[in-house]
């Protein structure tokens, strides 16, 4: 539980597995993400252990979040020679 100017909300991250925080998500990103939907990118199967969201909630509902998506950057650096 936080303490944010004078409310008390409450925190939860990585809740993919529990369904009423997970249909607060559905219904807060949308809200906020352009009308975007991640239902059908969850029944899927896309939501990853990857895809990491921290979010508070205020009486059960979601009032902000911000989300880590984990993954792995593979650079391939190419030395040019230099003509004289």
């Amino acid at each position: 539980m936080s303490w944010v100017l004078g409310q008390t909300l409450n925190f939860h991250k990585n809740y993919v597995g529990e369904e009423k925080y997970r249909e607060e998500f559905f219904q807060f990103t949308p809200k906020v993400l352009y009308g975007a939907d991640f239902r059908l990118w969850h029944r899927l199967g896309f939501w990853e252990s990857s895809y990491v969201p921290y979010s508070f909630f205020k009486n059960g509902i979601m009032v902000s979040n911000a989300s880590v998506c984990e993954m792995q950057i593979i650079f391939i650096i190419f030395q040019r020679k230099t003509r004289s």
